[in-house]
């Protein structure tokens, strides 16, 4: 059943047909597994209700299954590292230069940190002019704190 999540993610992709939507649709899709869980559960249970420790085995499971998909599909789509890798791989070798000027199929390192901002800023996080950029809500103020509170815990340097 784990394979169902993708593949709902990339039908609902392919049929709405918009590549900017795809995390909000992803959303949408944990809903349509958990409740795709739900209802196998309940006719594998021969329709009882679930137990409390099969309702949180089963959902902490969806829950795992939901974030890792998001983690994977993240590292594809706003992968850095993983962006330059492919350059390379589609030009065979670059220098330094290179990389930069033709990171993200010619765009440039530059469209790169403006893609982030600008999706950060249609959140709401921050607000930004030509001369600076700065957190706009509590929200943003609360993932900036959380960021700097976790990489202390788990002991990180600086970096992504």
């Amino acid at each position: 059943m784990s394979g169902s999540l993708p593949i709902l993610h990339i039908c609902l992709i392919q049929l709405i047909g918009k590549s900017d939507i795809g995390v909000r649709i992803m959303f949408v899709c944990f809903l349509l597994y958990a409740g795709l869980w739900g209802s196998v559960s309940l006719v594998y249970n021969n329709s009882e209700p679930l137990t409390v420790s099969q309702f949180i085995g089963g959902i902490s499971t969806v829950i795992f299954l939901c974030l890792g998909y998001m983690e994977a599909f993240s590292m594809i789509c706003r992968g850095f590292s993983f962006r330059i890798i492919t350059d390379i791989y589609l030009n065979k070798a670059l220098s330094l230069n290179e990389v930069i000027t033709k990171y993200g199929d010619g765009k440039g390192i530059d469209w790169m940190i403006r893609k982030r901002i600008d999706s950060i800023e249609k959140l709401k996080m921050v607000s930004s002019n030509e001369n600076c950029i700065k957190l706009e809500s509590f929200f943003g103020r609360l993932i900036g704190w959380s960021g700097i509170y976790f990489k202390k815990i788990m002991k990180m340097g600086a970096g992504g």
